[in-house]
């Protein structure tokens, strides 16, 4: 049995704040990395629907990347297919914004309001959103 002495707790303490350093700084690390994009969305006019972005589909675009915001220009079926991964721009808190093509100038903040889940995993996952509340069930693909 180890005898308690003042060198051993001193031991202790060390290696016991040595290693809850390590594990702070390995989670200030992720949370330092991600990204401050906010995405945008734009809608076909009178699109109200839910949008779905597929993502790992081989020979479509990658998504882009503009003034700091991730630019989603939706189509009338609501679909986005792309080749990014859904890991894209790692995003972390941020905004999520909708205009209409037509009225570029009336930006929606839909961010406390939209929902918003991930469905599938690799080459099938697909993010959808419903940002207008509606009683849309978006998650059946």
């Amino acid at each position: 049995m180890i005898k308690l002495t003042k060198k051993n707790l001193f031991i202790t303490l060390l290696v016991t704040v040595v290693i809850l350093s390590i594990i702070v700084i390995q989670l200030a690390s992720r949370v330092v990395t991600t990204n401050d994009y906010d995405e945008l969305f734009i809608l076909e006019p009178g699109f109200d629907g839910c949008v779905y972005i597929h993502y790992n589909q081989v020979g479509n675009e990658e998504l882009q990347v503009t003034n700091d915001r991730i630019v989603y220009k939706v189509p009338a079926d609501g679909r986005i297919y792309t080749s990014s991964t859904s890991n894209f721009g790692e995003l972390g808190w941020h905004s999520i914004y909708v205009q209409y093509e037509d009225n570029p100038e009336n930006r929606l903040d839909v961010s406390s309001s939209v929902k918003s889940g991930i469905t599938g995993s690799g080459e099938k996952e697909t993010r959808w959103y419903n940002f207008f509340n509606k009683n849309y069930s978006c998650v059946g693909l």
